[in-house]
């Protein structure tokens, strides 16, 4: 079999998927967002390709969507439901095929849809400028969290910010908001850190807490902070609060951030990120995620099913 890997061409976590489809018989190859291009022929066809592949579109049996950039997402959902139509492969994240919306990316529907599922959430607040400020301030009490929805800090505890005055918000809000889609402001949670839980397919495989270091508020590992294994047999309220929150979201392969309230050790679901990395997971807890990446790969090519969505000639 054959998998592309949208958004991943080298590193770590590109070759160790590279590594394991192999031992297994199979080949990877990776493509940034970038390398997408569409023709359109009037009174003809439609015509999508993506530069310097390697192979033919019509050879790669499931692509996996691990990032595409932001300007460029839309493009790709379209690419991607004419790949499945014209070659019947399969997608991870099947969502992008399957829900044929944009709003598969706002976090205000993944809020949503986790309410729906009874998942336990922070209080939160979306808004889009400095006029919200009044509003933002009635909802919560200092200290509460901010986090910056902009491409370049939505990953490694970037664009997240402890806000502790009014000034110190209007100040975040004004340096920003022409920049990002949104803010989610979020109340903040007293802890000792966060459990990332790894999901595969849907099933969660491995997970690991999070300490942040003295003075951070950020538990993030690029954020100096420090990580130990956690047994999932051992945490099973864990696994099934993960495993709900991937499927709430439509997230097959997914990082679930879940925080323990220091004093009472409700669990609070945080984030669920698309497109994790694995690094430290496999060095921490040992579990081969590469292989059972790949694994799932072979399981979702294996049913080899259109999703009958019909968009081009």
């Amino acid at each position: 079999m054959n998998f592309l890997i949208i958004g991943l061409r080298s590193g770590y976590h590109f070759e160790r998927l590279q590594e394991e489809a192999e031992k297994r018989g199979h080949k990877v190859f990776g493509a940034l967002s970038s390398q997408l291009y569409a023709k359109f022929i009037p009174g003809k066809k439609a015509i999508f390709g993506i530069r310097k592949l390697g192979v033919k579109l019509s050879e790669i049996d499931l692509i996996y969507t691990w990032t595409i950039s932001y300007p460029r997402k839309w493009d790709w959902f379209v690419f991607l439901k004419w790949y499945v139509e014209k070659y019947g492969g399969k997608v991870v994240y099947s969502k992008y095929v399957n829900d044929a919306t944009c709003a598969n990316l706002s976090p205000v529907l993944n809020y949503w849809n986790e309410l729906k599922k009874s998942v336990l959430l922070p209080r939160s607040l979306a808004f889009y400028s400095v006029n919200s400020i009044k509003k933002v301030l009635k909802f919560f009490d200092f200290p509460f969290i901010v986090k910056i929805y902009k491409e370049a800090m939505m990953s490694q505890g970037r664009g997240v910010f402890l806000v502790r005055s009014k000034e110190e918000l209007r100040q975040i809000v004004e340096k920003y908001q022409k920049e990002t889609r949104r803010f989610i402001a979020r109340e903040y949670i007293p802890n000792n850190g966060d459990i990332r839980v790894f999901v595969v397919g849907y099933k969660a495989i491995a997970a690991m807490y999070r300490i942040p270091k003295e003075g951070e508020f950020r538990s993030n590992i690029s954020q100096g902070g420090s990580a130990e294994p956690v047994d999932l047999e051992k945490n099973q309220q864990l696994k099934e609060i993960a495993e709900k929150v991937a499927k709430a979201t439509g997230v097959e392969i997914a990082g679930v951030d879940i925080m323990l309230h220091k004093y009472t050790k409700t669990p609070y679901v945080l984030e669920v990120n698309p497109g994790p990395q694995f690094r430290g997971m496999e060095t921490l807890t040992g579990v081969n995620v590469a292989e059972k990446i790949v694994k799932y790969f072979e399981k979702l090519v294996a049913q080899k099913k259109k999703t009958g969505f019909r968009l081009f000639k």
